[in-house]
């Protein structure tokens, strides 16, 4: 069906744009040798992107108010053949309001995971988020709305303001929405965090699919929701290290032994093996990513520790 192509189209034009995965390369690549009409539909988007660059931004600012105002009196835009929605659109390229991929990924979601490396990702609205290692996220945009699902891990997040798109960031039961700010968001095994470096956030948590607002926060504010317990804790935070990680530095404030060395992992591949009896050790400090060993040293003046390294394995026990 044609709808369908130019949907296909219009997806992999964006994954191009954001980088393909290997995955997403290799699908890429069959479908446009599946058929002739799957490859024209690809470069006519291609050709309009690189019509719009060449628009001066005047032009485009003026076609952009005008197909602002067209876009908002249609009732029935769902109902509109996606192909003439964006022959409708694409000359606003690039202009304040509208990106490409805004109209590109209308309804499409795209996911963004990272391994033992931090990532940088601009976003089509001008928003730029910064993922820490072992992190996973996904992210929509809607006619009015922006919403991020972050599944697992920390990110950063600076968001582009835009009054008639809330930008909403999801994390399990909790939901954070700001129109335009800087701020971090860690979903981690035990807890939820928030922490905001400027501007204001409003946090809430879905309590039988009703969200109840838990906090307002702004600039060095910081709120966290304990999964288990439900119990959330306010308090202020020194905004300089907020997202430490994304400097190469991990900040830990009353972190246990075995999270302190669980963040080291997620950056190094490393074996460390902690005995039963000190893993809840309590650790606070600033460390480099990769200064496990002054880490482990700093531990030893601190607690009875002792560690053996036997192979590429480190092995910290209780000293008698």
């Amino acid at each position: 069906m044609k709808e369908s192509i130019e949907e296909k189209a219009a997806y992999f034009f964006t994954c191009k744009k954001d980088g393909f995965t290997k995955n997403q390369e290799k699908e890429f690549l069959f479908w446009i040798d599946e058929n002739i009409e799957h490859k024209k539909a690809f470069e006519k988007l291609e050709r309009l992107q690189l019509l719009c660059s060449s628009l001066s931004k005047s032009t485009k600012e003026r076609i952009s108010q005008e197909v602002h105002q067209s876009i908002k009196s249609r009732k029935a835009l769902k109902k509109t053949n996606l192909l003439k929605i964006v022959a409708s659109v694409i000359f606003i390229l690039g202009a304040t309001l509208f990106t490409i991929n805004e109209y590109l990924n209308f309804g499409i979601k795209h996911i963004y995971t990272s391994n033992k490396e931090l990532r940088d990702i601009v976003l089509p609205d001008g928003s730029k988020v910064i993922l820490d290692a072992k992190t996973k996220l996904d992210i929509k945009y809607y006619s009015d709305k922006r919403e991020v699902n972050i599944s697992e891990g920390k990110a950063l997040f600076e968001v582009s303001s835009n009054p008639n798109k809330p930008f909403i960031v999801n994390a399990d039961m909790i939901k954070v929405e700001v129109l335009g700010t800087n701020f971090e968001v860690k979903n981690e095994k035990d807890k939820i965090a928030v922490d905001v470096i400027s501007g204001k956030v409003k946090v809430e948590q879905n309590k039988n699919d009703e969200f109840q607002q838990l906090a307002i926060l702004t600039q060095g504010k910081h709120i966290s929701f304990d999964k288990q317990s439900s119990k959330t804790v306010l308090k202020d935070i020194d905004i300089k290290n907020i997202a430490s990680w994304k400097d190469g530095v991990l900040f830990f404030q009353d972190y246990s032994l075995q999270k302190a060395i669980d963040e080291f992992k997620k950056y190094k591949d490393i074996d460390i093996v902690i005995q039963k009896d000190i893993q809840k050790y309590s650790i606070s400090g600033s460390f480099g990513i990769d200064d496990i060993d002054k880490f482990i040293f700093a531990l030893s003046k601190i607690y009875p520790i002792k560690v053996d390294k036997k192979g590429n394995s480190i092995y910290i026990y209780k000293k008698f």
